[in-house]
């Protein structure tokens, strides 16, 4: 709602209403549609939770370069791409013993779980 509010020129921001201790996901975008030259992080961090017939717990983090998808019930579906080299995501390098490779892992992984920790996600006690 806050895109919404900015575009029309308000100055009153729903993240002003909330008690202070809400977390927040997400920034408005609204200086960009404006032309406004602003800091961008083009870092991404993601969540999808099914808890019906299936059952998953996915969290994805991706920076320009590279994405991981960590499945926390489903270890088997993770998936870890080189964007750089297969942006189309066609070749699945969450196995490779590379050790530049690991490293990217084990990074984008930090990210997930540091992103997971600030949001208090309940998908904690499945992270290893």
């Amino acid at each position: 709602y806050e895109i919404r509010l900015s575009l029309v020129g308000s100055e009153m921001c729903i993240r002003d209403s909330l008690p202070a201790d809400e977390i927040v996901r997400g920034r408005s975008f609204a200086p960009l549609l404006r032309k406004e030259i602003i800091p961008w992080d083009n870092n991404f961090y993601g969540e999808y939770s099914t808890h019906h017939t299936t059952q998953t717990d996915m969290r994805v983090y991706r920076n320009p370069d590279w994405k991981l998808k960590r499945d926390f019930k489903n270890p088997t579906h993770d998936e870890l791409y080189d964007l750089k080299h297969d942006p189309d995501e066609t070749k699945n390098l969450i196995e490779s013993t590379d050790p530049a490779i690991q490293q990217m892992k084990q990074q984008l992984h930090a990210k997930i779980v540091e992103n997971m920790r600030t949001l208090k996600d309940r998908a904690l006690p499945w992270v290893k």
